[in-house]
Order: structure tokens, then sequence, then C-alpha cells
């Protein structure tokens, strides 16, 4: 939930007051609740760089100095999470590659 209790909580707390068992519809919405929640997480910032050659994107992606640095993303970006930025930049310098700013 986005603002007071978790799904979790709203699940014990209704199982915990109900006198009868919930039927299998009611766990399985709830189950399937958590879980969906569970799946998606908004703790990393990335870095979105522009790469105009999708050749030069997959070449660094996949290269053994940067591949666990960054990932390939879509429309010619390489996404980069910032707590790898500053080791992302060197490796790239090394390579002979720099980052322009527009």
């Amino acid at each position: 939930m986005k603002k007071g209790r978790s799904v979790e909580e709203v699940k014990e707390f209704l199982f915990a007051k109900s006198e009868h068992d919930f039927p299998d519809t009611i766990v399985s919405f709830f189950n399937d609740m958590i879980r969906r929640n569970k799946l998606l997480s908004g703790e990393v910032t990335v870095r979105l760089i522009k790469v105009s050659d999708p050749v030069v994107v997959l070449t660094l992606a996949s290269d053994s100095r940067l591949k666990d640095l960054c990932i390939p993303a879509e429309g010619g970006y390489i996404a980069i999470p910032s707590s790898n930025e500053n080791a992302f930049r060197k490796k790239l310098r090394e390579m002979g590659y720099g980052i322009s700013v527009s």
C-alpha cells in the first residue's frame, strides 16, 4: 500500500478478527497481492547514458570490464546503478571512451 498498513498487516488483521475461515479465493487474493508487491523495488537510482550506436551498447554491456557495472536498456541506453557510476566511468575512460555532456 502507498500509505498506511502493509498488505500483510491488513491480511493478518482481517484473518485474526474473523470468526470464520476465509474462502480460498480471498486467501489467494491476499497472497497474490503480497507476492506482486515484492516483485518490484524502487531502491536503486540509475544513470541512463544514451549511446548513438546500438552495437556499442551491446559491446560495452558485454565487456568483461563493464558487464557487472551496467546493463543495456531500451532505446539505445545503458543503465548504470549510481553505486557503480564512478567505477563505470573510470573503466570506460580506460577503454578510450568518454561521455559528452549536452
